[in-house]
């Protein structure tokens, strides 16, 4: 024994003998103290054990990579990486989205809601504008006090007498001792009325008289006052006609208060100047200085600047003087009855108004007033657009107005009155009437789906021109959708729906659903809508409407929101 131990010792154990199995082609280590009677049958010698830097340095030769093993093994890392990176996002993703939807399980949508009640709006955009006219101002050729014999806005024929100047003293001397002759004329005929020569002269006058005034009584309501101006003609040729008579009589009788009247009226024409105008028209006494520099000629040229410089200046009455200095401005003849207003407005807003389309314009001169004016032109100006508007309305109403503020638009209309934020918009399908059918106590229409024809109910929103509107469900099975055919009743025609229509509605909340109801808005502003009472609308007053409907769903249940009262 003790000579096999020192056999054993004498092998080097630095001089391993490296072999490869067959099958593994792993290298196979023996021990050096086990005998050669223990090694396995296929190995005939001992093999020595290698060092451990030795082995290192073998293995590494052994598994030394390529260059295309390494690129192949860095993508395989960077897949590693974006597979751990997408799986990440998506975990991620999944546990936000059950967060969330969770917390909408668990917490329902505050919403607030408005009793429906009638209101007003109003809609007018105000406007700055001056006036415009074809006018003529008349001057004094002599001095003294003036006597006006036209009314302020009544009209004159051409040629006609508008005012006298009185520049005698002793004339109203003589205007007294003329009222008193007058009045003995008339306390003389009236006894000899029914002896008097010219009965059926005078009759025919009372006659015309009375039908003038019952033509007064008549026609008082009307807006335009130019029918009072032929009823004062026709008033003081008849007085006229029957003062001559008067003394046509008395100076037939041999009487001489007739002469006396006569002798009275040559003084007083002699004491007094007569202006007479040259051209028909209206009289107006209020005169601004404006009158001969803004005629309808230069609306072309008007620039902003000069409108501007218009509208600053006081435009002071120059008339209605009691004593006239020779050269003074007596009156003016407005001699068309066409009159203008010209405002300006910003480039951005000229798409609203179009040239020849008429427009309602409201005035605040002491009564609300509203004409209606035609938009004759309409022109650009660098970075403004002038609007000229013209009428031959009511301009009596304006005479001694120059600058005016005015506005255009419905003003203090009334309805039913719901703020923009509760309008939502649905999508409708149009259904003619002819389909629709009523079955088993439903209100519905037949669907044609291949060779099956079906009955399907339908809630109708409103129905107009003979024509259903509903609400498109998508993706409802048992509703009517886009592209569904419908087959008609009685004619076995069918009818393809290939149209979507938006229809403005707002959700009312009076039973246990916040139900879709449509609504055909009259007028809004930047806050309100005012809905009329229509057929077409199916709000009512006292309806609860949501104010805030963006996160509300159809039909969907009142106990699944937190209502609040504003």
């Amino acid at each position: 024994m003790n000579n096999n131990l020192k056999q054993h010792k004498t092998i080097d154990l630095h001089s391993t003998k490296r072999q490869r199995s067959s099958k593994s082609n792993k290298l196979e280590y023996f021990n050096p103290y086990t005998r050669e009677s223990e090694y396995p049958a296929t190995q005939s010698a001992y093999t020595p054990m290698v060092s451990p830097e030795v082995r290192k340095k073998q293995i590494k030769e052994n598994n030394k990579l390529s260059k295309r093993d390494i690129r192949k093994n860095k993508r395989k890392d960077k897949l590693r990486f974006s597979v751990k990176i997408v799986l990440a996002m998506f975990i991620t993703v999944t546990t936000v989205w059950g967060a969330i939807s969770i917390k909408d399980m668990l917490t329902y949508p505050k919403v607030s809601y408005q009793i429906v009640k009638t209101g007003s709006i109003d809609n007018s955009k105000a406007f700055e504008g001056i006036i415009i006219r074809e006018e003529k101002v008349y001057y004094s050729e002599k001095e003294g006090m003036m006597k006006t014999i036209i009314a302020e806005g009544e009209k004159v024929k051409k040629n006609g007498e508008v005012c006298v100047l009185i520049n005698d003293p002793s004339l109203q001397q003589a205007l007294e001792e003329k009222s008193k002759i007058s009045h003995e004329l008339y306390n003389a005929a009236n006894k000899r009325e029914k002896f008097s020569y010219y009965q059926d002269d005078l009759y025919q006058i009372d006659s015309s008289i009375k039908n003038t005034i019952n033509t007064f009584y008549s026609e008082r309501y009307k807006d335009t006052t130019e029918y009072i101006y032929s009823i004062r003609n026709e008033l003081e040729n008849n007085v006229s006609k029957r003062t001559k008579l008067y003394v046509n009589e008395q100076n037939t009788l041999g009487e001489t208060v007739g002469q006396k009247l006569t002798t009275l009226n040559a003084e007083v024409s002699q004491m007094q100047y007569a202006n007479k105008t040259e051209k028909s028209g209206i009289v107006s006494y209020g005169i601004d200085g404006a009158e001969e520099r803004l005629t309808p000629q230069v609306i072309d040229t008007m620039s902003y600047s000069m409108f501007k410089d218009i509208r600053q200046e006081s435009h002071q009455n120059l008339g209605n003087n009691t004593y006239i200095s020779k050269g003074m401005p007596l009156y003016r003849i407005i001699s068309d009855d066409r009159w203008y207003i010209v405002t300006y407005i910003d480039l951005e807003e000229g798409d609203a108004y179009k040239e020849r389309q008429n427009y309602v314009l409201n005035f605040e001169t002491g009564n609300r007033i509203q004409i209606t004016f035609k938009l004759e032109k309409k022109i650009i100006e660098d970075n403004k657009i002038k609007l000229v508007f013209e009428t031959n309305e009511q301009m009596d109403r304006f005479l001694n107005l120059r600058i005016l503020d005015f506005s255009i638009g419905n003003r203090n209309e009334e309805g039913l009155k719901i703020p923009l934020q509760a309008i939502v918009e649905q999508n409708m399908l149009k259904i003619p009437s002819e389909y629709k059918i009523e079955k088993d106590g439903q209100l519905g229409v037949y669907r044609k789906n291949s060779d099956i024809t079906e009955f399907v109910k339908i809630i109708p929103q409103y129905e107009k021109n003979d024509e259903i509107y509903i609400l498109q469900e998508v993706g409802v099975r048992d509703a009517i959708n886009i592209n569904d055919i419908l087959y008609h009743p009685t004619t076995q025609a069918t009818l393809k729906l290939g149209d979507i229509y938006t229809k403005e509605g707002v959700y009312v909340i009076n039973g246990k659903l916040a139900q879709f109801k449509a609504i055909d808005v009259y007028l809004r502003n930047n806050e309100y809508a005012l809905i009329k009472y229509t057929a077409n609308n199916e709000l009512k007053e006292l309806d609860k409407i949501i104010s805030n409907p963006k996160s509300i769903k159809r039909d969907q249940l009142l106990q699944h929101m937190n209502i609040q009262n504003e």
